[in-house]
């Protein structure tokens, strides 16, 4: 491992902004390896970007075609974002001895 690289380390983590994730990618890459790694990252974004706007525009018209499916829709996709929210709330707060 480089100098530098051990710098940029120790300058993480005594910010406290080093997670567990960004020193295994320090730790375990070498500079000539990391193209690659940022590389598949975009490419896996992106692939999973075109896969949902895909499948969103296939099924835009089924979902859109009855005023009554729509806010069924909208109720349904409420509820598991509420219940999102529910849950992290809960674990931010330490409550799950209460439930």
């Amino acid at each position: 491992m480089d100098d530098i690289d051990l710098q940029i380390l120790e300058l993480l983590k005594s910010n406290g902004r080093m997670t567990s994730s960004a020193s295994g990618v320090l730790l375990s890459h070498s500079s000539s390896n990391m193209p690659f790694l940022v590389s598949g990252v975009f490419l896996g974004s992106a692939l999973w970007w075109m896969g949902l706007t895909g499948s969103t525009a296939l099924f835009r018209n089924n979902i859109m075609s009855g005023r009554s499916k729509q806010l069924m829709f909208n109720k349904l996709s409420g509820l598991v974002m509420l219940s999102f929210g529910v849950v992290s709330l809960i674990q931010s707060l330490n409550l799950q001895e209460f439930l």
